[in-house]
């Protein structure tokens, strides 16, 4: 079983093969945002994590049952708050890796933070 079970079949010069259409999209839309400029894609990446937070009620329910799990003493509204931020940030991670997929290493590499290294 596919890891994203929605695909069909296409045939090309009377080859006939399954295409993913769910991963070619995925792939695609991470292509189209690694071209945009990183404060782009990060507007666009808080936006969709807005977005996920109201429309994606499993994303939601599994962090905010994790983090119950893990901070049973903290009030609801907090761990709302935490678990809101968390689904906001994972989206923003995820427009984000486009970038870091398809940018010239130069570019990317003054974005990041500098590693940490214990001597």
């Amino acid at each position: 079983m596919a890891i994203f079970p929605l695909s069909f079949a296409v045939g090309l010069f009377g080859w006939k093969s399954a295409v993913d259409l769910k991963g070619t999209i995925i792939v695609g839309t991470l292509k189209v945002l690694g071209a945009l400029p990183l404060p782009v894609v990060t507007r666009i990446g808080r936006g969709l994590g807005r977005l996920a937070w109201h429309l994606a009620r499993d994303m939601r329910r599994v962090t905010l049952i994790n983090l119950e799990i893990c901070f049973p003493e903290m009030p609801l509204k907090e761990r709302k708050r935490l678990a809101r931020a968390s689904v906001i940030e994972t989206v923003m991670t995820v427009c984000e890796s486009g970038a870091v997929w398809t940018k010239n290493p130069s570019e990317v590499t003054p974005l990041s933070p500098r590693p940490r290294v214990r001597t």
